[in-house]
C-alpha cells in the first residue's frame, strides 16, 4: 500500500485535471490499494462473521437485482395482457365507435402505444448516454411506469377515456425502454464477473413472470370481465412501488461512481453489492477501463479537442471498438427468437384461426407461458456453466423446427398432428425463446465498455423496438388474410441467417471481462472485405459493375 501511495503522491499535481480533481489515472492506483487492504483484513476475520457478511452482500445484490427487474421486464405483463382482453375490449369499442374498423383501429394504435413509447425511451437514453448515474434515471422510469398504468386504467372515462389509455401506455413505454437500458447496465456493473450473467439472465425471467402474469389476470374468470377488464390494462404496475423501495435505499453502481470521481462512495458501493474476495478483481477490470477512457480524452486534448458530448460521440462513432459491437449487437437483441412477436401478442387470435374455440385458446396463451418461465428459472442454476454462443444457436435451430412443424400441421389436413396441438408446438417455441432470450439479453450489455454501454445498449434497444413494432403491425393481417404460413416461414428463414452470423462473428464473453471482451473488437472500422464478417475477400471490380448497373438502372427509370 505505501508503493501505490506514494507514486500517487507523486504524480498528484501531474494529473490534477483543471477543477482540482484526481484524474483517472491516480483513482486506478489509490483506490485498489484501498480494496487490496480492506479485503486482507476481511480475510482474517473469524469464518463464522465472515460467511454472514457475505451473505448479507449477497442478498442486499440479490434484492436490488430483482428490483431492477420486478421494475422494468416484468412489465412486459403490459403487452401480454392485451392478448387476452381483445374480446371483451372490442366489444365495448364497437359500442362506443359505432363500427368493427374504428373499434379495431383504436385498439390497435391503443397496443402499439407502448411499443413505440419504448422505442422513443431507448431515444431518450441515447441522448443522456453520457450521464453517469445509474439509479436516478431508473428511479424516474418507474415514476413513469406507475404513472402510466395508473393512466391506462381510465379507458373507460367518459370521452376522454381512450386517449387517457393511449397516452399512459405510450408513457409506460418510454418508462420501460428506459428502465431496460439503465437496468441492463446497472445490472451488468453491480455483480462480480462470475456472477454478470446470472444478473442478467434474471431480467429474461421477470420477462416470462411478466407474460405469465398479464396472461392470468386477462382470463374471463379473472380481470378480463366487462366490468373489470379495464383495470388488468394497469395492474402489473403495482410491483413498482416495491421495487422503487429497494433500489432508493441501495447505492448507485460501483463504476458509474468511481467514472464520477466518487472514491469513497465506490468503495462502500463495491462492499454492498459484493464479498470481499472479489473487491479486488472487480477493481482491477474497472481500472483497465478507466485507464483506456483516460487515454482517449488525453488524446482529444493534446489534439486541441474540446471534450464536449458533440466529439466524444463521434469519436465513438469512428472507431470498430464501439461500430462493431453496436452492429453485431444490434442484429442479435433484433433477430433474437422472432416467434416471439407472434406467439405473445396473438397467440389467441392464432389458435383461433387453427380451429381451438374460443376459450380454450385463451386458456392455451396462459398455459403455453408456464413451461417457459419454469425453465427460465431453471436457466440462472447453470447459466454461468454453459457458452452463450450455445445458448443462442441451440434454442434458435430448435425455433426453426417449431416453425415448420406448425407450417405442416396447419398446411396439412391428414397430418399426424392436428393443427390443434398448435398451443403445444408454440409452447415448446416459447422454451426455446426463454433460453435465447436470456443469452442475448446477457450479451448485449457486455459487449460494451463502461463509457460506450448506455449508448450502445439504447441504441439497439431502439433498433429492437421500431423493428418489433413493425413485426406486430403487419403479423396480424398476414396472419388472418394469408395465413400463419406467411409469418412463420420468413420468421424460420431469418432464425437460419441468425445462426449462421452467430457461430461465425459473435466472441464468447462468458466469464471475461468487459476489457478481455473489448480486445475481440478491431480498432478499424468495418468493412465488406473485414475478415470478421467472414469474408476474406471482395474484389473492387464487382463494387465498380455494382454501382455502375445502378447508375444504368436509374437512368433508365427516370428516362
Amino acid at each position: 500500500m505505501s508503493s501505490a501511495t506514494s507514486l500517487a503522491e507523486s504524480s498528484k499535481n501531474s494529473h490534477k485535471g483543471e477543477n482540482g480533481s484526481l484524474s483517472p489515472v491516480l483513482m486506478n492506483i489509490k483506490l485498489p490499494a484501498v480494496v487490496s487492504t480492506t479485503a486482507k483484513r476481511s480475510n482474517k476475520s473469524n469464518n463464522s462473521s465472515n460467511k454472514n457478511c457475505q451473505f448479507m452482500a449477497r442478498m442486499r445484490m440479490i434484492s436490488v437485482v430483482l428490483s431492477i427487474g420486478a421494475g422494468s421486464m416484468f412489465l412486459v405483463s403490459l403487452d401480454s395482457v392485451v392478448d387476452n382482453l381483445i374480446p371483451v375490449a372490442r366489444n365495448y369499442l364497437i359500442n362506443l365507435y359505432g363500427s368493427e374498423a374504428e373499434a379495431d383501429l383504436a385498439w390497435s394504435w391503443i397496443v402499439s402505444a407502448r411499443i413505440y413509447g419504448l422505442a422513443f425511451g431507448c431515444f431518450g437514453v441515447f441522448l443522456i448516454s453520457n450521464l453517469q448515474n445509474r439509479k436516478r434515471p431508473l428511479l424516474f422510469a418507474f415514476l413513469l411506469n406507475l404513472l402510466g398504468g395508473a393512466l391506462s386504467s381510465l379507458i373507460r372515462q367518459p370521452q376522454i377515456g381512450i386517449q387517457l389509455a393511449f397516452i399512459g401506455r405510450f408513457l409506460s413505454g418510454i418508462g420501460s425502454g428506459i428502465a431496460h437500458i439503465v437496468g441492463a447496465a446497472m445490472l451488468a456493473e453491480i455483480p462480480p464477473i462470475r456472477q454478470r450473467g446470472i444478473a442478467l439472465a434474471s431480467l429474461t425471467v421477470w420477462a416470462c413472470l411478466g407474460e405469465l402474469f398479464g396472461m392470468f389476470i386477462s382470463l374471463n374468470n379473472v380481470l378480463g370481465t366487462p366490468d373489470k377488464w379495464h383495470i388488468a390494462l394497469g395492474f402489473p404496475v403495482l410491483i413498482i412501488p416495491f421495487a422503487m423501495f429497494f433500489l432508493a435505499t441501495a447505492p448507485d453502481s460501483p463504476r458509474a461512481l468511481l467514472t464520477s470521481g466518487k472514491e469513497d462512495k465506490a468503495l462502500k458501493s463495491l462492499q454492498f453489492y459484493q464479498n470481499s474476495e472479489d473487491w479486488i478483481v472487480s477493481m482491477k477490470d474497472i481500472r483497465t477501463e478507466l485507464s483506456e477512457q483516460y487515454r482517449e480524452e488525453h488524446f482529444l486534448l493534446k489534439q486541441n479537442v474540446s471534450a464536449s458530448a458533440l466529439i466524444i460521440m463521434k469519436s465513438r462513432f469512428s472507431t470498430g471498438k464501439f461500430v462493431y459491437p453496436l452492429m453485431l449487437g444490434a442484429f442479435i437483441l433484433t433477430f433474437t427468437h422472432l416467434d416471439d412477436w407472434l406467439w405473445i401478442s396473438y397467440s389467441t387470435q392464432a389458435f383461433e384461426n387453427a380451429g381451438v374455440p374460443t376459450v380454450i385458446a385463451q386458456k392455451s396463451s396462459l398455459w403455453m407461458s408456464i413451461p417457459q418461465a419454469m425453465i427460465s428459472i431453471a436457466l440462472l442454476f447453470c447459466f454461468e456453466e454453459i457458452s452463450r454462443r450455445q445458448l443462442l444457436i441451440l434454442p434458435t435451430i430448435g425455433s426453426v423446427f417449431c416453425a415448420l412443424i406448425s407450417i405442416y400441421v396447419v398446411l396439412s389436413s391428414g397430418a399426424l398432428i392436428s393443427p390443434k396441438h398448435l398451443p403445444v408446438i408454440a409452447a415448446l417455441d416459447l422454451c426455446n425463446a426463454a433460453v435465447a432470450s436470456a443469452s442475448a439479453y446477457s450479451i448485449v450489455p457486455e459487449l460494451f465498455p463502461q463509457k460506450d454501454r448506455i449508448m450502445g445498449t439504447a441504441l439497439i434497444g431502439m433498433t429492437q423496438n421500431l423493428f418489433g413494432g413493425f413485426l406486430t403491425t403487419i403479423a396480424l393481417p398476414l396472419m388472418n388474410q394469408w395465413g400463419i404460413e406467411y409469418v412463420l416461414l420468413p420468421f424460420a428463414a431469418m432464425n437460419v441467417i441468425y445462426i449462421i452470423v452467430v457461430s461465425k462473428l459473435l466472441p464468447e464473453t462468458r466469464g471475461k471481462s468487459f476489457h478481455e471482451i473489448s480486445k475481440s473488437f478491431p480498432e478499424n472500422l468495418p468493412t465488406l472485405c473485414h475478415k470478421s464478417f467472414g469474408i476474406s475477400r471482395i474484389y473492387p471490380s464487382l463494387l465498380t459493375n455494382i454501382k455502375r448497373y445502378l447508375v444504368h438502372l436509374a437512368a433508365l427509370l427516370y428516362s
